[in-house]
């Protein structure tokens, strides 16, 4: 599956003022903040954890810089995702679980887009803007991989797809570069977009 990854990144010098920390990873550098949006396509299929369940991997790091190790910060989430239910499934069952994909310490933040939806159907579902999370940052270590667990909140019927799920999360975070790319963001603004591996 290929995944569309619209990149924004805002750099000025690294002293600026932009200064998110990473606790006991990176604290006291400086943040440069980015933008990325990451296509969803899948399917829902199981409880969370649930081996059945479809995980989507993005290399946040790689789609920034080819090839870089950045220490990444995920701090809030818009989302524009359809859901279309199975069975006797409902909208606001169909969640997706953001977690790191490096085994770090910080546990998945969930995300429902049809919350309060008690009923089976298809509908589009937008967060209208950034909504930031209150229960602490995402903080991926410096391999900077977020994985997307799609996964039931109540499962209708075990090992079956219960909902489709397709649009983009775009995710809103601070980067930190570790020394060998440090040379390569300092002073430089960057307007791209790449395609994501997944």
């Amino acid at each position: 599956m290929n995944h569309r990854a619209a990149v924004v990144i805002l750099l000025g010098v690294l002293g600026a003022t932009c200064g998110a920390t990473y606790a006991g990873v990176a604290r006291g550098f400086p943040g440069l903040p980015y933008m990325l949006e990451l296509d969803i396509d899948a399917d829902s299929w199981d409880a969370q954890g649930d081996p059945s369940n479809t995980v989507l991997t993005f290399d946040l790091s790689d789609m920034l810089i080819e090839d870089s190790m950045l220490i990444m910060n995920v701090t809030g989430v818009e989302w524009n995702l359809t859901v279309e239910t199975f069975g006797a499934s409902w909208l606001s069952e169909a969640s997706l679980a953001l977690q790191p994909g490096d085994g770090g310490p910080d546990g998945p933040t969930v995300i429902t887009p049809g919350l309060g939806n008690d009923f089976p159907g298809l509908s589009t579902f937008s967060s209208a803007g950034l909504v930031e999370f209150s229960g602490g940052d995402i903080v991926l270590l410096p391999t900077g991989v977020l994985e997307i667990e799609l996964f039931e909140s109540f499962d209708d019927l075990d090992d079956f797809v219960d909902a489709h799920v397709s649009g983009s999360i775009t995710v809103h975070g601070f980067a930190i570069p570790t020394p060998g790319t440090m040379p390569v963001l300092m002073g430089v603004g960057v307007l791209a977009a790449r395609r994501s591996r997944r």
